[in-house]
């Protein structure tokens, strides 16, 4: 999980693009930072990102996520 704040920044370009570009003006506002996440540990959750994701495709066919929860929870893992 990793924690990102968007930044809009303005810069100042010279005639012709010649030379390097001049920052003008940084902004970012705290309320902006969010965390992106890569587990859940929410069921529904879950279920709700492998059914809207186009990207999930490997975990509607294959059954990826379902046989992740049942690997964690079979009693040869003894939990």
């Amino acid at each position: 999980m990793h924690k990102y704040q968007p930044r809009v920044s303005i810069y100042r370009l010279h005639e012709c693009y010649a030379g390097m570009p001049t920052l003008v003006a940084s902004v970012s506002h705290p309320s902006t930072a969010f965390i992106a996440v890569t587990a859940y540990q929410n069921d529904h959750i879950i279920q709700l990102k492998i059914q809207h994701n186009p990207f999930a495709k490997g975990f509607r066919e294959n059954g990826g996520a379902e046989r992740k929860r049942r690997l964690r929870s079979s009693p040869e893992t003894g939990k």
